[in-house]
């Protein structure tokens, strides 16, 4: 079921744009629109559930808003002052400006910044732009803001990014260990599978750790509420209780891994006593924990935003991967570190390259024979790839302020609503000589600031692949057709290449094209292998978790580096690396003048800057404002009732928001989604120190103030994620 036929109704089988879970669904057209939306009950990623977001997806294709044509800022007009063009003519624009620039100050005063909501097949032609044939690296995503600690951490601990496992062991689990994962409601169909695994066993466990009582948290067998940025001492202790109480595996440590001992060394320094105190937890808790921990014959470790987006995020990831290696809970159902992706299609881009330091098949600008062998992929000669990684998103905006980077391209993203510290963003972006903005609606905070507006299509409106949180890709075919001038991204930025010169690089007629190009950069050294794949095979069998070899007997691994009945590892010796990770303070901690501690997260109805959601009025009524999260000891401090606006404030900015006073957060600590713009817009709060590996920004922890404003605006209530 695919493409447009001339019959009355079609079904075709597709993937959801929103969260990393990747539910398949089955979209409703009815003479050149889609009218309707059904799981699709034989996909793997959700068996035929959908959340709401998902549920409703079919209404942004058709809403007020979208991006139907090209436009160029007016001459000598503000920032959004635009008149329509010709889609032609703004691609010779953008091919121009882009030439100029690099002719008048090198290829680094150019940069591309894109997004986990595109199709692999975009992702891989902008990456293959950059690097390529600009000459410059300086390509990032916003999956630096998402999930770049998880992948730093798997490479470092494991040797390659990605899970290990597979959606498969949620039904092997006996006990599931949530870390800054708020499963119900950012990935609330996974989390479904979680509750029908333990109402099918009984013996089954959950336990969560996260400074507010979520909708998990709620489910949880045990809520250890702990101090926020404090995960990677509770990791710490509960390794230490599981090594004291003699629960890990000395055989799997002995044959798989390397480090053990300097490990064992640093978990000394985390008795239980000190933990409970670095956590504020009781130390009975602790030992709760491990007990449920060393008790399970198998466990998952669920995390996300809530380890990611922090100084230490990286650290914490190696941790969470100490756990399992420690207590041989790995590679065998059930088991395993499984971080869960945020974007529909992050996994994707970071398998492309399309973070600054990235090529093609799991490899990096850094590495000489990832180089050489990405250069014989494109035709490129040999040198042709620069060898030092690119700016990172943080950096990036700084280097446009500074006058450093003076053109950029933003593709299916909106940096100046995500962001931290967005007043920088607004001044780097006010000061660039040359901005673009592709995209699939307007108007949008970024947008604002463009020279030139390129009409992307959506989803359901292009050919493209996507991969989930668990490998696995699923082809979204071309369902309708987009509005008037609207293209596919990856078409969009082909034209561009063309017209840069590069046309034999970038000959591509179709997005089916594109994919087998991505699975000629098949990776032995990781294990990375699209070569059993293709957009025909796709179509016909449905999703397909990579690895998958090219063989007609192959079948898709489900876990990784499983081989022989035993488990080798893509580091130099095979082994896993334990690494020995102190706790250390975050970058900011509360002081008399910001005595609060702010962190950020998401709704369960809409979704990253609302471009889509915010438009669909069932979201709407189930999500409808924004709020900032206060515990009860701290509104009566402050003299603050439910529904009173506060100015929240940092270093670097601050928003208002209405209150919602609630004991579901800790004392001294403040809460809000980050979905809101305008005077709402919390990351004009937020930090931009980065994690010095994965240079992911601090999103999840800051030193802030409060003050009411006034009185008498209402918050909103939470609903539930999945019908």
């Amino acid at each position: 079921m695919s493409g447009e036929t001339d019959t009355p109704t079609q079904h075709v089988r597709t993937v959801c744009p929103y969260c990393g879970v990747g539910c398949g669904m089955i979209l409703r057209v009815e003479r050149g629109r889609v009218v309707g939306v059904s799981g699709d009950k034989n996909h793997p990623a959700n068996f035929g559930a959908l959340c709401t977001k998902g549920s409703t997806v079919h209404e942004t294709l058709h809403v007020p808003g979208r991006l139907a044509y090209a436009h160029r800022r007016r001459a000598g007009g503000a920032p959004g002052e635009f008149e329509r063009v010709p889609v032609d003519f703004a691609l010779d624009a953008v091919a121009d400006g882009f030439k100029k620039i690099i002719a008048a100050h090198g290829p680094d005063a150019v940069a591309l910044y894109v997004s986990g909501q595109l199709s692999t097949e975009a992702q891989y032609v902008a990456n293959k732009l950059v690097k390529g044939f600009l000459g410059t690296n300086n390509i990032d995503s916003n999956s630096r803001l998402c999930m770049a600690s998880a992948a730093a951490g798997y490479k470092t601990s494991l040797g390659a990014d990605a899970p290990p496992g597979h959606y498969e062991d949620f039904e092997h689990a006996d006990l599931f260990f949530a870390l800054g994962a708020n499963m119900a409601d950012c990935h609330p169909i996974l989390f479904q599978r979680l509750r029908r695994r333990m109402k099918s066993d009984a013996r089954a466990r959950l336990i969560v750790a996260d400074p507010r009582r979520t909708a998990t948290a709620a489910e949880a067998t045990l809520f250890l509420p702990l101090r926020p940025g404090s995960d990677l001492a509770l990791l710490n202790g509960l390794l230490h209780l599981l090594l004291k109480n003699g629960a890990v595996d000395p055989d799997f440590i002995a044959r798989c891994t390397d480090g053990w001992d300097a490990l064992a060394a640093l978990l000394a320094d985390y008795p239980p006593d000190r933990v409970a105190a670095l956590c504020d937890l009781p130390e009975a808790d602790l030992h709760r924990a491990a007990e449920m921990l060393a008790a399970a014959p198998n466990f998952l470790t669920l995390w996300t935003q809530g380890i990611c987006q922090s100084t230490r995020g990286t650290w914490s990831t190696n941790a969470i991967c100490n756990l399992h290696l420690a207590t041989g809970r790995f590679g065998r159902p059930g088991s395993g570190p499984f971080s869960l992706t945020g974007q529909p299609n992050a996994m994707g881009g970071r398998e492309v390259g399309y973070l600054a330091s990235g090529l093609p098949g799991q490899r990096n600008v850094t590495d000489a024979r990832d180089r050489a062998e990405t250069e014989a992929l494109w035709k490129l000669p040999a040198g042709a790839i620069r060898p030092t990684p690119g700016l990172a998103a943080v950096d990036l905006f700084k280097a446009m302020e500074a006058g450093a980077v003076r053109a950029l391209w933003v593709i299916g993203s909106n940096p100046l609503a995500t962001m931290p510290n967005r007043d920088r963003v607004r001044r780097a972006l006010e000061r660039a000589e040359f901005v673009v903005v592709q995209d699939a609606y307007q108007p949008t905070e970024t947008g604002r600031y463009a020279h030139i507006l390129l009409p992307g299509a959506l989803w359901a409106e292009a050919a493209g692949t996507m991969v989930n949180s668990s490998r696995m890709v699923t082809l979204a075919p071309r369902a309708v057709a987009p509005p008037t001038d609207a293209r596919p991204d990856w078409q969009l930025v082909c034209e561009v290449a063309r017209r840069l010169g590069f046309g034999a690089a970038f000959a591509f007629q179709s997005a089916a094209e594109i994919f087998d190009e991505i699975a000629r950069s098949h990776n032995p050294r990781t294990g990375y292998d699209l070569r059993g794949m293709s957009h025909a095979r796709l179509a016909r069998d449905g999703a397909l978790t990579w690895p998958l070899a090219p063989a007609p007997d192959a079948v898709e691994t489900k876990r990784r580096y499983v081989v022989a009945n035993d488990l080798r590892f893509p580091t130099p010796n095979g082994r896993a690396q334990f690494l020995a990770r102190p706790f250390l303070p975050d970058a900011e901690m509360p002081d008399d003048a910001f005595p609060f501690v702010l962190t950020t997260g998401r709704l369960a109805h809409q979704w990253h800057t609302r471009t889509k959601t915010g438009k669909v009025s069932a979201l709407n009524k189930l999500n409808p404002a924004p709020f900032l999260e206060i515990h009860p000891a701290d509104a009566a401090a402050l003299g603050v009732e439910t529904g009173d606006l506060v100015r929240v404030s940092s270093r670097r900015g601050d928003a208002e928001l209405p209150a919602r006073v609630s004991t579901d957060i800790r004392v001294g600590c403040c809460w809000a989604p980050f979905h809101w713009a305008e005077r709402a817009s919390i990351n004009a709060v937020t930090s931009e120190a980065t994690d010095p590996i994965s240079l992911q920004p601090e999103l999840k922890f800051c030193a802030v103030r409060l003050a009411r404003v006034s009185a008498a605006i209402s918050a909103p209530s939470q609903q539930p994620a999945t019908v």
